[in-house]
């Protein structure tokens, strides 16, 4: 994964923040107004709650509560470009990354079907009320995949970086919980381009933004990640 500089970073956060309280978005033309100097109002998002369970977990639904993968709107930066990622997931290999488990390397489907195979079926929700749906995940639960690479108690969060470089970090009691799993079925086919072919971590309980597709590469650390001093 390629690193970016602090200062980089930095002014990265910024035109994020200046974005949301302007409405323009991150990579579109720089807004033209400065950086507020001090705090400032702003329009928070309507937000759709999650359908959580009392004890934290996601809603299970039934085969018959199943939303045609047509149906389900795509929320995806890159939707109108084609991925530079194998689509076959019997050929797209994850890279492994870290010190904190015994295993590292590329990890293959065919390391996957080792593994207890689990499906479940649950609603993806992004922040707002579309695109959302219930859909069928099959693959494998992600506490199974943290067992196969040996991953130390010591361990505290781990990234899913996409095939187009976004990113999303998870505490690790998130990550393998029991609901959270790699999958590269959707609704009993291949999971679509637009919805994150040939891997996608699924984290239910979490909105869909954290839903990443197209994953690349795993990464697993003991602190949090951060950025270079180049």
């Amino acid at each position: 994964m390629s690193r970016i500089s602090r200062r980089t970073a930095l002014q990265v956060s910024g035109a994020a923040l200046v974005g949301g309280l302007t409405g323009v978005r991150l990579g579109a033309q720089a807004p033209a107004a400065p950086f507020p100097d001090s705090l400032v109002q702003q329009k928070v998002r309507d937000i759709v709650a999650l359908p959580l369970n009392a004890d934290g977990s996601a809603k299970v639904f039934a085969e018959s509560d199943l939303t045609p993968v047509s149906e389900i709107g795509v929320l995806d930066r890159n939707a109108n470009k084609t991925p530079q990622v194998e689509l076959d997931p019997a050929k797209h290999k994850i890279k492994i990354y870290g010190n904190v488990m015994k295993m590292a390397g590329s990890l293959s489907l065919a390391d996957l079907e080792k593994l207890p195979p689990h499906t479940q079926i649950t609603k993806l929700q992004c922040g707002g009320p579309k695109p959302s749906g219930v859909v069928k995940w099959s693959g494998v639960r992600f506490v199974d995949v943290c067992r196969l690479l040996g991953v130390e108690t010591m361990a505290q969060y781990v990234m899913f970086v996409s095939a187009d470089g976004y990113v999303t970090t998870e505490d690790i009691s998130v990550a393998t919980h029991p609901q959270s799993m790699l999958a590269w079925k959707m609704n009993d086919g291949p999971i679509p381009v637009g919805h994150g072919a040939p891997f996608r971590f699924i984290v239910p309980t979490r909105w869909g933004a954290r839903n990443n597709k197209r994953i690349a590469e795993i990464r697993f650390t003991a602190s949090a990640f951060g950025f270079n001093n180049s």
